[in-house]
């Protein structure tokens, strides 16, 4: 049986997680604290970033790389579409959540929400959260836009865009 390694606060182990659980692919889970830059999992990867799946065929480290040779190799739920353009729109949307989302939204409310509880006010405690928000507003409305999109596709009215 495979093994990821993983952190429950890491949004990519997350996502990997999910995507495991829609292809119904079982794997032990080991949860890997990278600050402590365990030798054993550096020599898994380098790099010391979770998520990592070692298994039978090899390890596999990094949620792009993980997630691709999930989806190659198949299982309960296709997660890409079968064209072309519609693999490339999932795509362009995963990258947009894994990085932009990431970086503006996921990141600083984990340094606000755990970060913070060990750091006081001249640290740096507490001055994100208005940048956030900012970000949170914005990219709501995004988000809103895709599903109205998808929507109109799904129930076969003109997209407006």
């Amino acid at each position: 049986m495979a093994t990821l390694f993983h952190n429950p606060l890491c949004p990519f182990s997350r996502k990997i997680r999910l995507i495991m659980g829609e292809k119904k692919f079982a794997a032990d889970m080991v949860e890997e604290r990278p600050w402590e830059r365990r030798l054993d999992f550096l020599m898994l990867n380098p790099s010391g970033e979770v998520p990592v799946l070692e298994g039978e065929v090899g390890t596999i480290a990094g949620h792009y790389a993980i997630s691709e040779w999930l989806e190659e190799k198949g299982g309960a739920a296709k997660l890409f579409p079968d064209s072309g353009l519609g693999r490339a729109e999932v795509r362009r949307l995963i990258s947009w959540f894994d990085d932009k989302f990431h970086k503006e939204v996921g990141s600083l409310i984990i340094h606000e929400k755990i970060d913070r509880r060990f750091m006081n006010h001249e640290q740096g405690g507490g001055r994100l959260i208005w940048k956030m928000s900012e970000s949170v507003c914005i990219i709501s409305k995004y988000i809103l836009n895709i599903f109205a999109i998808f929507s109109r596709n799904a129930t076969g009215s003109p997209d407006r865009n």
